[in-house]
């Protein structure tokens, strides 16, 4: 079995943990593409991370702990993380990656009132990997028959010899690709799938596709680690054929919650039918108008920035968003935090 601890001596938790006291970004170097910085995290509450480095979120690339890590190409791209949502634990060794231009001080906005249970990452039970200090986040976009149909795990081989895996949860998995330093002369990538349920058992995935970060568009081709990219994203969806049909039409939920100053609204449609998605304040005032318009059958999502109609930014508080479609009407809430 997989030995999940790992050393993490060599990175600053700050002074008594930086409970309550101020922490600072120092700028990066004019032709450097980021700075790196390491803060412990020692807060009681379970935590989002972008709500507890809300202060500072806009200007980062890359946040990661030990088990987890989310990541972007730049701070105009969406954020890519595992489905499972990870959160920050007591405890945790956050590193962020900074871009801004200028120092910044910050602190954790954390309710410590609020109790929620730890996070437990999906941590892999069958494929057996050696962890190390570092690792490169590769973000694998899974086709619906393995969520669906299977509960398992999905490792990451070369030549052979698994170098991370992870358990599925979701259409995102996050594996941790302990590859810091390796070199391959001849690299042989495959990504593997174990059944839980013993149905197929273990089973090569062969057919997938690989985003290029640069043309922002994914290509039929290998992954190259000789790349050596801060991040990987894989698909093993058919991106022309492979579309995803839901069940039925449904308002899924936003990310983050509570969340500042953006949020990402999911929401399904069953079939082509005219959508229409509002944000009402709590007096059920209508605030904005996200979509309305006709959309396909598939997943959509919509961003809402905190703003009104006039593009002016509302208060904190809560918010309500609606979809109405011709058969359906669901409402959810949301907190905008600042």
């Amino acid at each position: 079995m997989p030995n999940h601890e790992i050393i993490t001596s060599g990175f600053q938790g700050g002074s008594e943990g930086n409970i309550l006291s101020e922490m600072t970004l120092y700028a990066k170097e004019p032709n450097a593409p980021y700075k790196e910085f390491w803060f412990g995290y020692f807060r009681k509450k379970t935590e989002d991370p972008l709500v507890a480095l809300n202060q500072i979120k806009s200007d980062l690339i890359e946040i990661k702990t030990q088990y987890w890590a989310m990541s972007r190409a730049s701070t105009s791209d969406p954020w890519n993380y595992d489905t499972s949502n990870p959160k920050i634990n007591m405890g945790d060794l956050v590193s962020v990656r900074y871009v801004g231009s200028i120092d910044k001080n910050f602190t954790w906005e954390v309710d410590d009132n609020i109790i929620e249970p730890q996070y437990s990452p999906p941590n892999p039970k069958y494929f057996e990997f050696e962890e190390e200090e570092d690792y490169i986040p590769i973000y694998l976009e899974l086709p619906t028959y393995l969520i669906s149909d299977y509960e398992g795990e999905i490792g990451l081989f070369i030549d052979d010899e698994c170098y991370g895996a992870k358990g599925i949860v979701g259409d995102i998995v996050q594996i941790n690709a302990y590859i810091i330093g390796l070199d391959f002369d001849e690299q042989d990538v495959e990504f593997r799938y174990y059944d839980y349920n013993n149905r197929v058992g273990e089973v090569s995935l062969e057919s997938y596709q690989v985003y290029n970060q640069d043309l922002k568009k994914y290509e039929i081709k290998n992954l190259n680690l000789k790349e050596k990219r801060d991040f990987y994203r894989v698909s093993f969806k058919d991106k022309t054929d492979d579309i995803f049909i839901p069940e039925k039409t449904a308002l899924l939920g936003n990310y983050p919650n509570p969340f500042n100053p953006s949020t990402t609204i999911s929401f399904d449609v069953a079939q082509q039918e005219n959508v229409q998605l509002s944000i009402y304040n709590i007096k059920g005032q209508l605030v904005k108008t996200l979509v309305n318009e006709p959309k396909e059958a598939g997943r959509h999502n919509a961003t809402w920035n905190g703003d009104d109609e006039r593009s002016s930014q509302v208060s904190s508080g809560i918010y309500f968003y609606r979809l109405k479609t011709e058969t359906k009407t669901e409402v959810k809430k949301m907190l905008l935090m600042k």
